[in-house]
């Protein structure tokens, strides 16, 4: 029987699936990877990391400035975490990752040790990993203090430190198969070559700075003028960029010199002006998502000094933020026990002392496992006085000292639990002290600024 009277008898679900048999045989090969094709994907994916970093920094930007922007991410700043993943953590397996850029969506605000408790930074990551001879590579955003691939993205929580190579590689294998998002893949040998060449362009950026002693930079006018014309014009880090490959052959507009400096200028002159942002109404602030304000109220336990010690050049720093009050009572809508941290000057007015009513509205602090209260930010307070503290102590009640007095005093330390009951729970030489030792968590102690002779001290 010959083909034709074959298919002449073939029922109309056959020839269907005859049909697409072919059309799966008729499917293209891919086109093999290349350094040059592995450069090009990977700034692809980098420039759509940037967009999407840039997206998240406006969504906490403040209403009334603007968005903080993602720097211009390159290719280089992968090369040194993929060389890392090359190394044999196990034969055939190897992973490494790397922030590739820290932004904090927000202005320092008031105490720079309180900065990192207001938003966290938003942290595009590179993770890199070499398993039967490919590397894959797969890059995302993570919102955290403490960044690591699991704080990016959530398949990999808990992310440990300390992990046999083995369990590291079954779970990286299985996630990589499971992405929603395909990882960027190469075979070795092309990889190696494209961080040969990688190393290669990062001689020729060594060889031109250094050869930028030879150039007739331009002149301090010049440079002035450029500078106020890029803010009139509200020109992106990547036009500016561009706009410099066009007119100078260089990325920075320090390497420019100054034959090129008048082109540049010309150029920006004919650039339209940036439109300028009118301040947002108090209506439109609202709705822009800001950190929302909780009422509280409530007996007020204790009022202690708010100071925080910070590891600085390997030497302990304190910094006197101000006051924290205690109260037993309602935040919100909960009826709890709850610490509100208050400026030096709002304690100062009010002069809030242990057995007053107070109330107020303040912003909530995400981790208040690691600080000493639970919200800050304080407004709209209001004090009603208490009963008249006994003289004397302990516990030593009334109105806390001025913070140059703790400063003067130094601490001690206390015993675990001191300040839960007892004596020191209502004390204002009592303090709830964050500790930051440079490891990206805060620690909590409870230390003494008291009498050096009070008879409640207790160290253990």
């Amino acid at each position: 029987m010959g083909t034709e009277d074959a298919r002449a008898g073939e029922t109309e679900a056959q020839r269907r699936l005859r049909a697409a048999a072919a059309e799966l045989l008729a499917v293209p090969e891919l086109e093999p990877v290349t350094p040059e094709s592995f450069e090009s994907e990977l700034q692809q994916r980098l420039t759509a990391l940037e967009h999407e970093a840039n997206e998240r920094l406006a969504e906490h930007a403040d209403p009334e400035g603007e968005a903080r922007r993602c720097p211009l991410l390159h290719t280089s700043g992968l090369a040194p975490v993929i060389q890392q993943a090359l190394l044999e953590a196990k034969p055939g397996f190897g992973c490494a990752f790397a922030e590739l850029a820290r932004v904090y969506p927000v202005d320092r605000q008031g105490d720079v040790q309180d900065f990192s408790t207001l938003v966290p930074p938003v942290v595009p990551l590179a993770l890199a990993v070499r398993l039967d001879g490919r590397v894959a590579v797969r890059m995302g955003i993570s919102e955290a203090r403490k960044v690591s691939p699991g704080t990016t993205w959530d398949e990999l929580k808990p992310w440990r430190a300390k992990v046999k190579p083995e369990t590291r590689e079954q779970r990286l294998r299985a996630w990589l198969a499971d992405a929603e998002e395909p990882p960027l893949e190469a075979p070795l040998e092309v990889v190696r070559a494209w961080l040969g060449q990688a190393r290669e362009h990062a001689a020729d950026e060594a060889a031109l700075a250094a050869g930028l002693g030879a150039i007739d930079p331009p002149s301090e006018k010049q440079l002035a003028f450029v500078e106020s014309l890029l803010e009139q014009k509200g020109l992106s880090e990547q036009a500016l960029e561009a706009l410099l490959l066009e007119v100078g052959g260089v990325r920075k507009l320090a390497h420019l010199d100054r034959a090129h400096a008048s082109p540049l200028i010309e150029a920006l002159l004919a650039l339209p002006n940036a439109k300028r942002k009118r301040a947002p109404t108090k209506r439109k602030r609202a709705a822009s998502g800001a950190a929302e304000k909780l009422s509280w109220s409530g007996t007020v336990l204790a009022v202690r000094p708010r100071i925080k010690s910070v590891l600085l050049g390997g030497e302990a720093k304190h910094s006197y933020q101000g006051y924290v009050l205690v109260l037993e009572g309602t935040l919100g809508e909960v009826a709890r026990t709850f610490a509100v941290g208050l400026g030096k000057a709002a304690q100062g007015k009010h002069g809030f002392r242990a057995g007053d009513r107070a109330s107020g509205a303040g912003v909530a602090i995400d981790d208040p496992a690691g600080h000493a209260c639970d919200l800050h930010k304080a407004s709209k307070l209001a004090r009603e006085p208490g009963p008249e503290p006994a003289p004397g102590g302990p516990p030593y009640l009334g109105a806390p000292e001025p913070l140059e007095v703790y400063r003067a005093a130094g601490h001690r330390p206390l015993g675990e639990g001191a300040l839960a009951e007892g004596p020191c729970a209502s004390c204002v030489w009592a303090c709830r002290m964050p500790s930051d030792a440079g490891k990206g968590a805060l620690e909590v102690s409870e230390v003494c600024y008291g009498p050096l002779d009070c008879p409640a001290y207790a160290p253990f």
